[in-house]
């Protein structure tokens, strides 16, 4: 499965730890959402020009979506 994800302004406590919130598309449309606490770059294989763009594009968030304003424990896996 693919899916394109985008990150937010969003920020929850997940299991005890912050993470970010994500919004995922899948490829008909549907959203889905990411927790993700840590998210990290193959140092072995990427250049310096990778890395500056990793760096750069860490700092873009979109805004929330309002459904992003609850989001209830049953959609939790």
């Amino acid at each position: 499965m693919k899916i394109e994800m985008e990150s937010t302004t969003k920020i929850v406590e997940f299991n005890g730890v912050p993470a970010r919130v994500w919004i995922g598309f899948l490829p008909n449309g549907a959203e889905v959402y990411f927790f993700v606490t840590r998210v990290a770059l193959d140092n072995e294989n990427s250049n310096a020009e990778d890395k500056r763009l990793f760096a750069e594009n860490l700092q873009l968030h979109r805004p929330p979506t309002a459904d992003l304003a609850f989001i209830p424990l049953r959609m939790i896996l």
